[in-house]
């Protein structure tokens, strides 16, 4: 079983990974859903190195993500949890998306911004 994390706003993936404050925690087995838990992001000093050990607390092997600023995605891929670029979507069609091996993980050289310096 693996389990996936995802930035949502609703039932959609939301548009920027740092400022979500909601994550769904998606289980799957075998490429079907097994559960889904949908988690407040929990208040955070240095999201870079809170958002790996929180995930890693859940068990993340990887993360959706729409866009990602570079100092959460290095500390993400340091963690051992893969990062897969989705266009805006609905969290089902993401996860779908994952499991039908249709996501591009996310590469230090094509970088999705976050829009904002550090």
């Amino acid at each position: 079983m693996s389990i996936i994390a995802v930035p949502v706003d609703g039932d959609q993936v939301s548009d920027h990974f740092g400022h979500s404050k909601a994550f769904a925690f998606v289980k799957l087995e075998n490429g079907k859903i097994m559960e889904k838990e949908i988690l407040a992001t929990p208040p955070m000093q240095n999201r870079h190195d809170e958002f790996p050990m929180w995930f890693l607390s859940k068990e993340v092997e990887a993360v959706i993500v729409v866009r990602i600023g570079g100092g959460v995605f290095r500390t993400l891929k340091e963690s051992g949890i893969e990062i897969y670029k989705t266009n805006p979507t609905s969290l089902e069609s993401a996860v779908q998306g994952l499991v039908e091996k249709n996501l591009e993980q996310v590469q230090e050289d094509d970088l999705v911004s976050c829009g904002h310096k550090h």
